[in-house]
């Protein structure tokens, strides 16, 4: 999708240069644009491969089956199954499993199921992702009996479960709160001699940490480095946002440290995280270290918390620090309105002449331009501020 605009360019100039292209160019570009959502224009352009009197095959289908499936048009979907069949090409795994992810998109659970009847009747054998798709569905609207079921036929037809599907149900019962249940779950799939991979033990200890069960949740992080599953930057984050909702900043401190020790860099999430939770526990000096490490390192955070760091060095005086931040905000052309902030609290203990030499450098960097002498412009701001 990155490289459409490029690829695009490559196909013109193909045509421009009276190259007639074949069915493999043509299918590989209509796929590419159904999938950064083109689809009308995919058509367009099978309508093009029929002009010069090529014939769209099985792969070409199927990419305009995902794409019309995957921005919900299922019913055109349908009619384009049918002039599939129509032409010879009868719909396979892959094409049932676009349609099936459509309609399970769309909620329409009990023609997803009726499809994967059809599916098996026509004589086409299901795989992981179809049950996946369907189990997923049925989980997303609370039907998990349902999904527990056709996870049980599946196994009775020859597929086994793979880890992405325990996954399902995993997250699905840590979203409703039951961590227990997800853990279970992570047991049974041990027993089954399927591995539990980095996403399924992220999940159950985000779980534990929202229900504020930190002691299990490391317990278990520990659990999954002994098995032999390497954590990622997100499991440190899960558990370092953990620690800072429990108001254990010293903890998450630790676990950003032992992420930095494992080489993992911290990101955006990682520091906004750990601002926050210092400043909550009113360690301003602390917040604003790690502050400027995080503007240094090109990892900006939210507006927001600089808002609320800034307050927080007023409130302890620390105003040459809560200057240097601004400085460094404004340097790297990061948000203009944390600037007015910062001059607010300036005007509020009297230091305007310093509020108006921080708003004009922060016009300048911005390039708004002001007269010479007399910047009303930002009198008026300033005033506004007040």
């Amino acid at each position: 999708a990155g490289r459409y605009e490029e690829a695009r360019e490559l196909f013109d100039d193909i045509l421009a240069r009276g190259c007639r292209p074949d069915v493999v160019a043509y299918t590989s570009f209509i796929s590419g644009l159904c999938r950064v959502g083109n689809v009308d224009e995919g058509f367009a352009l099978r309508d093009k491969m029929l002009e010069d009197g090529l014939v769209p095959n099985l792969v070409t289908y199927n990419s305009l089956v995902a794409g019309l499936c995957r921005i919900g048009r299922i019913h055109d979907a349908d009619i384009l199954l049918s002039e599939m069949e129509k032409n010879g090409f009868y719909p396979d795994v892959c094409s049932y499993n676009s349609l099936l992810h459509g309609l399970c998109k769309a909620r329409k659970l009990n023609r997803a199921l009726n499809t994967l009847d059809e599916m098996i009747k026509a004589g086409c054998t299901p795989d992981v992702v179809t049950y996946n798709t369907i189990i997923s569905g049925l989980c997303t609207v609370g039907k998990m009996n349902y999904a527990d079921r056709l996870m049980k036929t599946m196994i009775v037809r020859g597929i086994e479960p793979h880890a992405s599907t325990y996954n399902i149900f995993i997250r699905e019962f840590c979203r409703k709160g039951h961590v227990d249940r997800a853990w279970f779950m992570m047991d049974v799939m041990m027993q089954k001699g399927c591995t539990p991979i980095v996403v399924s033990y992220n999940t159950i200890i985000d779980g534990l940490c929202k229900a504020r069960r930190m002691q299990e949740a490391q317990q278990l992080f520990s659990q999954m480095v002994e098995r032999g599953c390497q954590p990622n930057p997100y499991s440190y984050n899960i558990l370092i946002n953990g620690f800072c909702k429990i108001g254990d900043v010293s903890k998450a401190m630790e676990v950003q440290k032992e992420m930095t020790d494992k080489g993992f860099c911290p990101c955006s999430v990682t520091y906004a995280t750990l601002v926050h939770g210092l400043c909550m526990a009113k360690r301003f000096q602390q917040a604003f270290e790690l502050c400027t490490k995080s503007v240094e390192a090109g990892c900006p955070l939210r507006n927001q918390l600089y808002r609320k760091l800034i307050d927080g060095l007023f409130e302890v005086n620390m105003i040459v620090s809560s200057s240097e931040l601004v400085q460094m905000i404004i340097n790297r052309g990061y948000a203009p309105d944390v600037v007015m902030h910062y001059a607010n609290h300036l005007w509020k203990v009297g230091r305007v002449g310093e509020a108006l030499e921080v708003l004009r450098e922060n016009a300048l960097k911005q390039g708004i331009s002001h007269r010479s002498g007399a910047p009303v412009e930002l009198d008026v701001k300033l005033q506004s501020c007040a």
